[in-house]
Parts: structure tokens; C-alpha cells; sequence
């Protein structure tokens, strides 16, 4: 039951962090002009794009660690983190794959392998982060937790700058 429910928990967090990109990028009138890739003004908006997305999972991992439907006693083993983190990315990079798609005239599978790899991957440092032992998942600041997203952003930034400026 918890593998669906966090594959749901991925798609709805995808959910929440369009909505909230979507109206960051209105308010603060964020350029994603493709004609001038290297400006800073490019730059920062893949940054707040990617921060946004792992900041939504990891406040959403955090909060589904400290409710009522995540009661696990025992720490969890390395495979049962690798399977959460397996549905929860492609949970989450669904919803990215279903616009890519629509917006997309060619059918290529491999973007959308590429970011559900990429979501797989930082919702692995998340789960890592947020659903491991006890103590240090208690509190959502705690210095480790910051290295783990500031890392997942890291990597996420990363993979859009290869990606829009195909590097």
C-alpha cells in the first residue's frame, strides 16, 4: 500500500509544484527565453524551477514521515528506500512527461527516461534524507537534511542546464 500511495504523493507533489512554478514565474515575470540561453536571467529561472520541485518533494516527504500514514518503528532497509524512491520519482516525473509530451511534436522516449531517471535519482536523496531514522528526520532544517536538498537541487539545476543549453 505505501509504494502507490507515495507514487500518488509523487504525482500529486509534481501537481502542487507546477501550480506554485507557474505563478512564481508570472509574478516575479521569471524569462525562459530559449533566444538568449546563457543570460543570468535564464540561469536563475532553471534555478528557482529546480528548487521549487525538490523543495515540494522534500517538505511533502517530510510531512508524509510525520503523519499518521507513515508509522514505521524500524529503520527502513536500503531496497525498501530504492522502491520508495523508484515510485515516487516516476510518481512525480509523470505529470512532467504527460506536458513534455503534449508540447513535444516527436514521440522520443528518451527525455522522458531522462527526467524520470533525474527524479528517481534526487527522490532517492530525499527519501534518504526525510524517511531514514528517527531523529534525524524529526526535523526538517536539520544540517544533514539541508545538505540532501541543496544536493537534489545541485543535480537538478545540473541536468536542466545540460538540457536547455545542451551542453
Amino acid at each position: 500500500m505505501s509504494f502507490i500511495l507515495l507514487f500518488v504523493f509523487g504525482l500529486l507533489t509534481s501537481s502542487l509544484a507546477l501550480l506554485l512554478e507557474f505563478l512564481i514565474i508570472s509574478i516575479l515575470s521569471l524569462s525562459l527565453n530559449f533566444g538568449n540561453i546563457f543570460s543570468l536571467s535564464m540561469l536563475f529561472s532553471l534555478f528557482i524551477l529546480a528548487s521549487i520541485e525538490e523543495l515540494m518533494k522534500g517538505v511533502l516527504l517530510f510531512r508524509y514521515r510525520n503523519g499518521a500514514i507513515f508509522r514505521k518503528k524500524a529503520p527502513l532497509s536500503r531496497l525498501t528506500k530504492i522502491v520508495y524512491a523508484l515510485f515516487f520519482g516516476i510518481g512525480f516525473s509523470l505529470l512532467e512527461g504527460l506536458f513534455s509530451f503534449q508540447t513535444d511534436t516527436t514521440l522520443s522516449l528518451l527525455p522522458f527516461l531522462q527526467t524520470t531517471l533525474l527524479h528517481i535519482g534526487t527522490s532517492a536523496l530525499l527519501i534518504e534524507a526525510f524517511l531514514s531514522s528517527e531523529q534525524e528526520a524529526t526535523t526538517l532544517f536539520s544540517r544533514r537534511n539541508v545538505w540532501y536538498v541543496s544536493s537534489a537541487i545541485g543535480i537538478h539545476l545540473l541536468f536542466n542546464i545540460i538540457v536547455f543549453f545542451q551542453v
